[in-house]
């Protein structure tokens, strides 16, 4: 990511601007995602064009600015749906490119830009002859997601063509029709999944490589009379697709097995049917809920006095397994509000005005990829399960829930618009209690100074595990000898980012968010599976046949401050000093050679989906607690 001063472009021309109202994400920095891959090419002729974008980790208030200098670019604006701007017609017989850059900007006075080169078609002689010209009326495309790709790439097959495709999916009769089996990266919008912009170059046999077009697929299809159409293979080629206003352009220019050449051309709408069971399908219509089943699930805490709180409204009954059954639809809310170790719920109104990790503070709607291709929503949104049990999802970063009333008779009001435009409303009254809410689960009795006069210390690198602009080190130190002595866990975030690094001089404070950032440590918690996770004290060590080690004395930090020390010469001091969930101090002090491990290749999922992390050595006697669940189709 490139950090660039205003000043740098304040020669370009006056352009217009998009400010960003959403909601900041604590410790992250913006990053601006274009959906172009290599050169975004035009036609000769010009005209309006849009890039689409995203901003990643954006900012309340951050302004993303497009420039360039060149006078055959003009218009240039950042509207909802991309970077705007309009291109000259090019006359001359040479092609002609520039750069466009956009500038983020945000803060005080911290910016973050994106570019990309434009590069303009020449325009075509009249004489130019190719053996075989289409000027393409139909696009028939199928999204396949990463299904096919050998490294992750995401698979398109379209089809351009004089003729439609028939209602049953063949080709007509007469028809002519090339077809373009391309391999890309995934699509900057999961919901819209468009290919990337770009010039795209026939493949190596069995090859998927991104940017590419596959020898063994694609090829130019004639429907005769006979059962099977006449097949011709492509030996070179290109195909650039560009995107002009509403419409995909595309044009490919090939030479087939046999030497002659074609010219293909296509300019329109383009959609995609899908052929991937993990696409994700988009609402297109309004939704009015009236609840019959509710769900409020406790998610995390911020600090210790507020807490996120997960609700689901549902007008689906559900089965004798708990399967809501279809069709109908989910609402799903991400909320902020008092922590209450009864679960209690506070009344008021809930809306997006508020930086999230506050009080009464909704969550925006958000797409989280889990695994390359795998997206999933999260925070604030809406589901309409259709009769076969598929989702359409609609995320929501505008409206407010507003709860009233008093136990055991709440009244709650939803009124919300996704971000396509289309309503989702909701009501429900009755019993609204949180589920899940952590207990205090230490087992101290009083306060406790811990033994670790015979220790020894592991300390493993987990990267930027937490996505808050750190490194988190994992920091455990144990008994060489489990029959006496203490233990304790440090789950922090440093201000270094490397490996290579260490761990800094520096105190620790607890996470100020639901994620520690730069400086702060994880609070101690006792994960649905019953191991302990984050920042915690260990005694009483026992061992079981068959089942390995187990600790019966447990408590977890939930505030205080935790100093450590670089000594210059492999060893580091640690010095605590925290309180548990019942108020009981227990603090102490190591010095010694910390064990270090890189574990930062591991994969751990994203902050839509963290995976716990626990002690490797010991696990805690018991069941542990029941898992949060989610409303699921019936199958």
């Amino acid at each position: 990511m490139k950090k660039a001063l205003f000043l740098i472009l304040a020669a370009a021309v006056m352009t217009a601007s998009c400010r960003q109202e959403n909601k900041p994400v604590d410790g992250t920095v913006p990053e601006i995602r274009l959906n172009v891959s290599g050169d975004f090419v035009v036609p000769a002729e010009g005209g309006d064009t849009v890039v689409a974008y995203t901003v990643m980790n954006p900012v309340q208030g951050g302004e993303l600015v497009p420039y360039c200098d060149d006078e055959w670019v003009s218009g240039l604006s950042c509207e909802s749906s991309g970077i705007v701007f309009s291109v000259s017609p090019n006359d001359g017989d040479q092609s002609r490119s520039t750069v466009i850059s956009v500038v983020y900007q945000y803060g005080d006075s911290d910016t973050v830009m994106a570019d990309f080169t434009l590069v303009q078609k020449a325009k075509v002689a009249v004489d130019e002859e190719y053996d075989y010209v289409l000027e393409a009326e139909y696009l028939s495309g199928t999204y396949f997601g990463s299904l096919y790709g050998l490294n992750g790439e995401h698979c398109y097959d379209i089809y351009l063509s004089d003729k439609p495709m028939s209602a049953d999916g063949f080709l007509l009769e007469g028809g002519t029709y090339y077809l373009f089996d391309i391999f890309t990266d995934a699509p900057s919008d999961p919901m819209h999944p468009q290919p990337v912009s770009g010039t795209y170059v026939l493949g190596q046999s069995e090859a998927t490589d991104a940017m590419t077009f596959t020898r063994e697929v694609s090829c130019r299809l004639y429907q005769s009379d006979a059962a099977e159409p006449m097949r011709l293979k492509f030996a070179e080629g290109t195909l650039e697709i560009s995107q002009d206003g509403d419409n995909m352009v595309f044009d490919a220019v090939l030479t087939d097995v046999d030497g002659e050449t074609h010219h293909v051309t296509y300019s329109g709408p383009a959609d995609y049917t899908s052929d991937n069971d993990d696409e994700l399908l988009l609402l297109e219509q309004d939704l009015d809920i009236k609840t019959v089943i509710y769900d409020a699930s406790w998610m995390a805490n911020v600090g210790t006095e507020i807490m996120e709180v997960n609700f689901a409204f549902t007008d689906m009954t559900s089965d004798e397994y708990g399967y809501v059954v279809p069709p109908g639809s989910i609402l799903y809310v991400d909320a902020f509000m008092p922590f209450s170790q009864e679960g209690a719920v506070t009344t008021g109104r809930y809306d997006f005005t508020h930086e999230i990790n506050t009080l009464n503070a909704l969550y925006p709607g958000g797409l989280y990829e889990i695994m390359a291709g795998m997206w999933y929503p999260a925070g604030t949104y809406a589901d309409y399960m259709d009769e076969t049990g598929k989702s359409h999802t609609g995320l929501i970063e505008e409206g407010y829930m507003e709860i009233s009333g008093a136990p055991g008779n709440y009244s709650v009001e939803c009124s919300f618009t996704t971000v396509d435009g289309y309503s989702v409303t909701c009501t429900y009254s009755g019993d609204l209690t949180v589920r899940n809410v952590p207990q205090p689960f230490s087992t101290l009795e009083g306060d406790h100074t811990l033994d670790l006069s015979n220790s020894a210390g592991i300390a493993e690198f987990y990267g930027d595990y937490y996505g808050t602009g750190g490194a988190n080190w994992i920091i455990a130190v144990e008994p060489v000898d489990r029959a006496t002595g203490d233990g304790f866990m440090a789950d922090i975030v440093t201000t270094t980012h490397s490996f290579a690094d260490g761990i800094p001089t520096g105190k620790y404070r607890l996470a100020s968010g639901v994620y520690p950032a730069p400086g702060e440590y994880a609070p101690g918690a006792q994960a649905a599976d019953g191991s302990l996770v984050g920042t915690m004290y260990f005694g009483d060590y026992d061992y079981m046949p068959g089942y390995g080690e187990f600790v019966n004395a447990y408590a977890p930090a939930v505030s205080g401050d935790l100093q450590i020390t670089d000594n210059g010469d492999g060893t580091y001091g640690i010095v605590f000093d925290f309180v548990d969930d019942k108020g009981n101090s227990w603090d102490g002090e190591w010095s010694g050679e910390l064990e270090m491990r890189d574990a930062s290749m591991v994969s751990y999922g994203t902050d839509a989906q963290k995976v716990s992390r626990s002690r490797s050595s010991a696990s805690v006697r018991g069941d542990g607690g029941a898992a949060p669940f989610r409303f699921r189709a019936a199958r």
